[in-house]
């Protein structure tokens, strides 16, 4: 969990987003506008600083993925997102983002796979169920 030093930063950056309950996992960096290319490079900083601090935060993790992944990297957001995914093997959101991630490499039968898994977490909805279909 991140501690009250990182809430600055992150109520500067999300101001609507930070909680001190749930660590970083409020920070959703979802659609175009809040992409990579849009994010101040002081998200990547904070989550970097966070991860030296705590090697296991899944959500700083899956958040750093993120964030590869829009700038492009995706070798290294599923680097990330395993990583992630070793600590929480059922994080559905996770799971649903590597297999993204996975698809769009081209890797077709781990993204396949990864849906999978992702919908026996038991959180599958049609846009999921769709992305599956769509892989196959």
């Amino acid at each position: 969990m991140s501690g009250p030093r990182d809430l600055p930063v992150v109520s500067s950056l999300f101001p609507t987003m930070a909680d001190p309950g749930f660590g970083l996992a409020p920070l959703a960096l979802r659609g175009p506008a809040a992409g990579a290319a849009a994010a101040p490079p002081a998200v990547e900083a904070a989550l970097t600083q966070l991860l030296a601090r705590e090697p296991n935060n899944v959500e700083a993790l899956h958040r750093l993925g993120l964030l590869h992944a829009r700038r492009g990297d995706k070798p290294r957001a599923v680097e990330l997102y395993r990583r992630a995914c070793s600590l929480a093997p059922a994080h559905p959101r996770l799971l649903r983002d590597l297999a993204r991630t996975l698809r769009e490499l081209g890797r077709f039968g781990a993204a396949i796979e990864t849906y999978r898994r992702a919908i026996a977490c038991g959180r599958a909805d049609m846009a999921l169920l769709v992305e599956l279909g769509c892989t196959q």
